[in-house]
């Protein structure tokens, strides 16, 4: 990613304003919020990866109602909306190689969307 985005605050996927919305600008609860999102994000990838390997569908879509809910807390609406697709998708074992390909995706966005969080909150201290 090419952080020249990040530093004009031209963020790709989170959304700052949204957290702020939220929390009423409230530094202390948007640093909260973002840590928790950090610490979980590893756990989604990998508890949506076994669950797919052991073709637990109804396991996986609760692991994807999560990471949606922490995903649209952040503001980053556009996996919001692909984890929504996902978690209403009648799911069987014909769909394990879209939803393994769908991991490096999730991955991606997130570690992009970590690196965006960092720069924000510098801006917060």
């Amino acid at each position: 990613m090419d952080n020249s985005n990040i530093e004009q605050n031209n963020f790709n996927y989170i959304s700052p304003e949204y957290l702020e919305e939220m929390t009423e600008s409230d530094s202390k609860i948007i640093k909260e919020l973002i840590q928790l999102f950090k610490n979980q994000t590893p756990d989604f990838i990998s508890e949506m990866t076994r669950c797919i390997q052991q073709n637990n569908f109804f396991e996986f879509k609760r692991i994807v109602h999560k990471a949606r809910s922490a995903v649209m807390v952040i503001g980053i609406n556009e996996l919001v909306e692909r984890l929504l697709e996902l978690e209403s998708d009648e799911l069987t074992e014909k769909d394990s190689f879209r939803l393994l390909e769908f991991i490096p995706y999730f991955s991606q966005v997130v570690n992009i969307s970590i690196k965006e969080l960092d720069y924000y909150l510098e801006s917060l201290n």
